[in-house]
Parts: C-alpha cells; structure tokens; sequence
C-alpha cells in the first residue's frame, strides 16, 4: 500500500512538472530565459550589466509641487547651480544646502547653464508655446542680464557648453523625428558669429565637451540617440 501510494505521488508531481513545463513552453516557444535583468520596468541590456554604477540618493528636497530640474553646474565656491524650468527660475545651493534664486524670468522656461571664463553664467531658456527662445548672460548674483543669443535669432536654445577657446556651442530645441529641423551650433568667442556644426537632429538637447575638447557629444531626444563628433576644430 505504502509503495502504491509513493507510486501515485510521483506520477502526480511528474504530471505538474509537464504541465508547468509545457505552459512555460507555450509562453515562450523560443526558449528565451528571463532573470531579473531582464524583467521589470527598465530591463538591463546584457552589454549594460557590467558596468560601474552607484546608487542615488536624495540630496536636497526642493519643492513638494513635482517641478523640473535641469541644467546642474557647480561655480567655484562649490555651490550647485541649476535650473527649475517649470518655476523659470535659475536655482543656487550652497554646501550648507541654503537653497536661493539668482534670476527669474516671466515667459522662458531656462533649461542649460555654463560659466564663463569671466565668472558670469550663461542661461538658455525657450518658451515652447511661443516657439520663442534666447541665451543670456548674468553676473554670478544674477545682475547685469544681457542677451547673447536674442529671441529674434530664431533659435530654441536648450542647453550648452564652453570650449577653452571661450566660444561655447548650443542645442537647437527644434524639429520632430520625421522632421529634425534642430541641431547644434558654436559661437565664436566674441559671440558675433554662430556657425552650424551638427544640422538636421530631431529635438537636440543635451551638450557637452570631453576633457581634451576634441569630442563633442550631444544628445538626440527626438530619435533617442546619443552622438560623439571628433572635432578637427571648433566647427
């Protein structure tokens, strides 16, 4: 009775094997395996998995109201500078974390932020609603507000960085990804001359410089690609 019954038990468990076997195969006829990589959200591509990361954590709360925050750059009294696009506002926080406003603006929505040489900050800042957008800079307390970039240029600046040179180039916040009309743009270090350097991007966007400043590398938020171009000069 007692081996009948260890019998019954094993042709029952092989059954639930089967079938649990047979449903996994049914779900999934190429014999894909998942892990926890690979489930979720955001799934970790296996040429990702490897590399470095580090965990964030909150640093400081600035607003309970769900605000954007872009553009952070560090001065060089080690206060965090950075944009609130939503409030159009250019932010500063010390290492103290006393939390103050350098410029507001009434229209534009500021998104990028770069020093420059001279210690003053250069803003860009768009107003999406009036396809309208400019790139001014301030003194380090936000004084003294001078345009670079006029509105009537016809550019939506988004973002930017400065060459060693004291020339700095710019995103162009335009176009769709069937039609990139944005792109990236240098201005010359007088700022009387701005030339195209990367045309035809769906909704250019981020920007920045590597170290040496030989290449240069932009964000394509339109399309979701990232690009690196060696330059052979500033254009």
């Amino acid at each position: 009775m007692k081996a009948k019954l260890i019998g019954i038990i094993c042709i029952l468990a092989g059954v639930c094997v089967s079938r649990e076997v047979a449903a996994q195969e049914k779900v999934n006829p190429e014999g894909l395996t998942y892990d926890r990589h690979t489930q979720g959200t955001v799934p970790v591509p296996p040429s990702e998995r490897m590399l470095q990361s580090v965990v964030a954590t909150r640093y400081h709360k600035v607003t309970d109201n769900g605000h954007s925050l872009e553009g952070a750059v560090f001065d060089r009294e080690g206060n965090l500078l950075f944009c609130d696009v939503t409030g159009r506002r250019v932010l500063r926080l010390t290492p103290d974390k006393e939390l103050s406003t350098i410029v507001t603006f009434d229209k534009l929505h500021p998104g990028g932020l770069a020093f420059h040489k001279d210690g003053r900050l250069f803003v860009a800042a768009i107003d999406l609603a009036d396809h309208s957008g400019t790139i001014v800079a301030v003194n380090p307390d936000g004084s003294g507000m001078q345009n670079i970039i006029a509105p009537e240029a016809g550019y939506l600046p988004n973002d930017l960085v400065f060459d060693r040179q004291g020339g700095f180039y710019f995103t162009d916040f335009k176009g769709t990804a069937t039609e990139p009309r944005g792109g990236v743009y240098y201005v010359s270090p007088d700022f009387a001359t701005v030339t195209p350097v990367l045309p035809n991007l769906a909704l250019a966007n981020g920007v920045a410089l590597s170290p040496d400043g030989k290449d240069l590398w932009v964000t394509e938020f339109g399309r979701n690609l990232l690009h690196r171009v060696r330059l052979a000069d500033a254009t």
